[in-house]
């Protein structure tokens, strides 16, 4: 009967330890689980303290994109209106469709038609350039009376 006791006895403490072991498992994984979950508490926290800040990033974001919106429209404006100003471009723009409109007409090959086409942007462009000169030159006689 002693042998039958000493057995069981050996089988409780066995079967002590390996709660025990489990227990400290667990324990060990809760502990693992805790500090995670802490980690994750400090990320949402700090998520949510760079939250009003970027709330005013993209309340600035919108309002500059208004702005510079509004700047563009003013310059598209200020374009049409130096274009509408300029003498010399519609009739640029007429001649190259006259030129090309003849150019279909003769049958000329495609490589002599964007040479002649290139020729006469350059030769408009020359054209500009000593509207420019004389208009330069208009303003420093005019400046050299007013000062």
């Amino acid at each position: 009967m002693f042998p039958v006791a000493v057995c069981r006895a050996q089988g409780a403490v066995a079967s002590i330890k390996a709660e025990q072991e489990a227990l400290q498992r667990r324990i060990r994984e809760k502990e693992l689980m805790l500090r995670q979950c802490k980690l994750a508490q400090a990320a949402v926290e700090e998520v949510r303290d760079g939250l009003p800040n970027l709330r005013f990033q993209v309340e600035q974001l919108q309002r500059d994109n208004g702005a510079v919106e509004l700047k563009i429209k003013s310059q598209a404006k200020m374009m049409e209106e130096v274009r509408g100003h300029a003498r010399v471009a519609p009739a640029r723009l007429c001649s190259r469709h006259l030129h090309a409109r003849l150019f279909k007409r003769a049958g000329t090959p495609p490589g002599a038609q964007v040479k002649r086409d290139l020729d006469i942007s350059m030769n408009d462009f020359l054209k500009e350039e000593a509207i420019g000169k004389d208009k330069a030159a208009m303003f420093a006689v005019t400046a050299k009376q007013v000062w």
